[in-house]
C-alpha cells in the first residue's frame, strides 16, 4: 500500500510540473518571468522565514515582482531591436 502512495504522488507531481510547462509555453517573457519569480520567491520566503506561511507570501510577492521586471527587460530586447 505504501509504495502504490509513493508512486500515485509521484505522478501527480509529474502531470503538474508537465501542467506548468504547457501553460508557460504559451507566456510571455514578462507573464513567464513573473511566474518563475513567483514560485521561487515563495519556496525561498517559505524556507527561511520563520513563519512560512508570511514567509512565502512576503517572497513571492517579491520573487514576482522582480521576476516580471527581468522578463519585461528580455521581452523589450527581443521586440524592440530597432529593424
Amino acid at each position: 500500500m505504501n509504495t502504490i502512495v509513493t508512486y500515485l504522488s509521484k505522478v501527480k507531481y509529474l502531470i503538474l510540473a508537465g501542467g506548468l510547462v504547457a501553460i508557460s509555453a504559451s507566456c510571455t517573457p514578462t507573464q513567464r518571468g513573473a511566474t518563475i519569480g513567483g514560485l521561487g520567491g515563495a519556496a525561498l520566503g517559505a524556507a527561511v522565514a520563520d513563519d512560512s506561511g508570511t514567509g512565502a507570501l512576503i517572497g513571492g510577492a517579491g520573487g514576482a515582482i522582480v521576476g516580471g521586471m527581468i522578463g519585461r527587460s528580455q521581452e523589450e530586447r527581443y521586440y524592440h531591436r530597432g529593424y
